[in-house]
């Protein structure tokens, strides 16, 4: 029998004979579990895919007695491979939290929700440890079985003796909750971990020294796992597991592949045999989410150290050298990586502040960035790489960053500053924000910079001076999202879009300052805005996932129901430069096409009404119609359909309102999308992006994307109609002259989600991340490449991929 509740934790003795779980109704059990034969591997398989096993060995190390009894000194219960120990009274809603097994002895100890520690030996209670009134959410014997480790929600790590209970030492330096602690192998060092710490005590028992483990971006931790060589480490903000090298303290890994946040690690060594008869001991670990359970060989990572397997970001900036993508991006050692095409050509030294913003220059020979400190500096590459050091400073953290093509640099920081450097040393200090600056954008042909606070106040400044040319108050909202702003070709026209968390989009005429228009005032919390490529629309993004697209010059929406695909943020969005593609980024990247939005803005709303057709006698053998009378509605027309109605006095508003523009072209064939989380993509858009992902070096997957056509089905209302439209005497004339027949019925029409005007597809395809979602996305010129960095680290290359047009062949059915 199983435990009545959860199973909240587990462990197993030294030789991996008996397993102790502990569960939410209190109790302990020791299992007995039956052997697990081993299986003959596959010599043709390489040894990361072979199945591994562990070869036990007679050694006093891994053995035990023999009989069960002799080990747990008690008489099993009715079930028949496990023993019941009642550890918390029942009914006072006590639980186990952790437990482990004390190596080379038949000791368990065992920690509680209510902080007090019980040590049992051959199934008996030995000692009590009642120090902690808070839950202990984790507890480990030392690899000597000589001390052991206890963390607490009191943020505290205490060490006790083994085999006495007494206390020996305790560190305070957690701030949260301590999660988990695990010993560092046979090394006497402890590390632990709360949701934004993870320290290593150095010498617990004896003294108090304590060093952090970081990395170049804030994490919330979950659990770890050490040994001899490797420090891991989960994450619940990224699905990450997270590696250190225990002698240097740097990461040297990064592992994503879990869709949930990680719950447990398990590191340890296996032996393998091969077909020479040597053996090997490889180190595993494991790692375990609420959906998935994955085992890394940490053979190269633990062996070399130099493997490097990384992530980047979360900053990062692209630019375009011909057709290859130049990116930069710190590193999980904060250090400024540089990569084109996917593969690194160059990384910087360690930077001691972290990186808070990143830029490349025009160029893309070198990547300025900003610290936590306020610090500007310039990384330059070549044979000698060498980071350049601004001579002046913002107080407070750098938020954004702005290059010319001249090389002058602008900062904007939390210390509500502007600065401007230009090449021949000349600094321009730019103050006037009463608010941290949160965005830098350069207009009028890079001759000035507009800067945004964290409350929409909007400045001018010149950038060959330094002085202000202007101040725009009317953005003004509780905390500013986005900002985006649109200029015509002779910079005769400029208009900025700012939007906040609250009161929509306020649009700016930024030659006057005054306001154009408001936009979605009453709207969902808008986190990013971009202008279309001639300025008469406006894309929003939505905390919601919502997409909307507005007319600038009448404030309404040109879709009727926003387009919803992404379930959270809509981070970021970018139009293509003919304005008929547009993509958005959030928890995947989408696609969607927006031809529709040019007959939208020409085109009249043709109002709702129904057709009538004159009454025909009613056939008795007429089996298909269920009624004398049919109509047709004029929603369901093309405009030649209607422009081909004649203009009659019976219905003089119908012959006004009708458009009589020239006729249109034919909608495209419609294509199937089909997507899977867990598979490739297929596509049938004619413009399917080939993927390719790359962890920060080589790219490492590709997709194959095939195009399939399939001819419509003819509903009995088709048959009707062309049978209606094709003269036959045999039906009654219509009183309309229809050169083609009508679309489906709006029963089937249903059935395709999203279709816009002229039955479009306004979603062209869509593709799913490893992580869970990305900030910022860079596109080339031609709306054909795509880069961006997902919270796990992840760099993906995008590149669209054109299939050839099917052939189609047309054979003579005649025999």
């Amino acid at each position: 029998r199983g435990h009545e509740g959860h199973i909240n934790c587990l462990s197993g003795s030294v030789g991996g004979e008996y397993i102790c779980t502990g569960g939410s109704d209190g109790t302990i059990k020791f299992w007995s579990p039956d052997p697990v034969p081993e299986h003959n591997m596959d010599k043709d398989l390489p040894y990361r895919r072979r199945s591994v096993y562990v070869k036990k060995k007679n050694s006093p190390k891994t053995s035990q007695p023999e009989s069960w009894n002799q080990v747990l000194g008690a008489q099993k219960d009715d079930s028949k491979h496990s023993i019941k120990v009642d550890v918390c009274p029942s009914g006072d809603g006590n639980e186990v939290l952790s437990l482990h097994w004390r190596p080379f002895t038949n000791q368990v100890a065992v920690s509680t929700r209510s902080g007090v520690v019980i040590v049992y030996e051959n199934l008996r209670e030995k000692f009590r440890i009642t120090r902690h009134t808070e839950p202990v959410y984790g507890l480990q014997y030392d690899a000597s079985g000589k001390m052991l480790a206890v963390c607490c929600d009191d943020c505290t790590v205490t060490v006790w003796d083994a085999d006495s209970g007494d206390y020996k030492s305790d560190i305070r330096y957690h701030k949260q909750r301590v999660l988990g602690l695990a010993w560092l192998g046979h090394l006497h060092k402890l590390a632990s971990i709360s949701m934004e710490e993870l320290i290593v005590w150095e010498n617990p028992g004896r003294g108090a020294e304590v060093n952090a483990l970081t990395r170049n971006r804030v994490a919330s931790w979950n659990c770890v796992a050490a040994n001899d060589e490797i420090i891991a480490a989960g994450t619940t903000s990224e699905n990450l597991v997270v590696l250190w090298c225990v002698q240097s303290r740097q990461v040297v890994a990064a592992l994503p592949g879990h869709n949930n946040h990680i719950v447990s690690l398990f590191l340890t060594t296996v032996e393998e045999d091969y077909e020479d008869g040597t053996v090997e001991s490889l180190p595993m670990l494991a790692s375990l989410s609420d959906q998935m359970f994955i085992i890394w060989n940490l053979k190269d990572v633990s062996n070399t150290m130099e493997q490097e397997l990384l992530s980047l970001g979360p900053l990062h900036h692209t630019r375009w050298q011909g057709q290859k993508a130049v990116t930069a991006a710190p590193d999980d050692r904060n250090r400024v990586t540089l990569l084109k095409a996917g593969e690194r050509i160059h990384k910087s030294e360690e930077e001691r502040e972290e990186i808070t913003a990143i830029i490349l220059s025009k160029d893309c020979n070198s990547v300025i960035y900003g610290t936590s400190g306020g610090h500007i500096k310039k990384y330059r590459k070549g044979t000698t790489p060498e980071v350049l050091t601004m001579s002046d400073k913002h107080d407070m953290s750098v938020l954004a960053l702005e290059v010319t093509q001249e090389g002058v640099i602008i900062s904007g920081g939390v210390d509500s500053e502007v600065k401007i450097f230009h090449p021949d040393g000349t600094i321009f200090k730019c103050s006037g924000h009463n608010h941290f600056v949160r965005d830098l954008m350069l207009i009028s042909t890079e001759s000035q910079v507009l800067s945004c606070d964290s409350k929409g106040i909007l400045k001018i400044w010149d950038i060959a001076t330094g002085k202000e040319v202007s101040q725009i108050l009317e953005g003004f909202t509780s905390h500013s999202s986005c900002i985006d702003v649109w200029e015509s070709q002779n910079s005769m026209e400029s208009y900025a879009a700012v939007g906040g968390v609250t009161g929509g989009i306020t649009i700016l005429d930024l030659k006057t300052g005054q306001v154009v228009r408001k936009i979605a005032e009453d709207g969902l919390e808008i986190r990013k805005a971009r202008f279309g490529p001639s300025g008469s629309y406006l894309a929003t993004g939505h905390d919601s996932g919502d997409i909307q697209v507005w007319d600038v010059k009448t404030g309404h929406a040109l879709l009727a129901t926003p387009l919803k695909l992404h379930e959270s943020w809509v981070k970021d969005i970018v139009i293509s430069k003919d304005g008929k593609k547009m993509l958005t980024v959030g928890d995947r990247l989408i696609w969607w096409s927006l031809e529709f939005l040019a007959q939208a803005q020409t085109q009249a709303v043709v109002p709702r009404r129904k057709l009538s057709l004159p009454p025909r006698i009613r056939s008795r053998k007429s089996s298909e119609s269920k009624s004398n009378c049919s109509s047709i509605h004029e929603d369901s027309l093309t405009e030649s359909q209607l422009a081909a109605i004649p203009h009659s006095a019976t219905s003089p508003a119908l012959s006004t309102q009708l458009p009589t523009s020239a006729t249109s072209p034919p909608p495209p064939l419609r294509s199937a999308l089909t997507t899977n989380r867990t598979q490739p993509i297929n596509m049938t858009s004619s413009s399917s992006p080939l993927i390719n992902m790359s962890p920060g070096s080589p790219l490492i997957n590709n997709t194959v994307l095939n195009c399939q056509l399939s001819p419509p089905l003819r509903s009995p209302t088709m048959r009707r109609t062309e049978r209606a439209l094709s003269g036959s005497p045999q039906q009654r004339p219509l009183s309309l002259n229809l050169s083609s027949p009508s679309p489906l019925s709006p029963a089937h029409s249903r059935k395709n989600r999203k279709a816009g005007r002229g039955k479009q597809k306004e979603l062209l395809q869509t593709f799913d991340m490893k992580g869970n979602s990305a900030d910022k996305v860079f596109v080339n010129e031609d709306f054909t490449k795509f880069v961006t960095v997902d919270d796990a680290g992840i760099l993906y290359i995008l590149e669209e991929y054109k299939p050839q047009k099917p052939q189609i062949f047309l054979f003579d059915s005649k025999p």
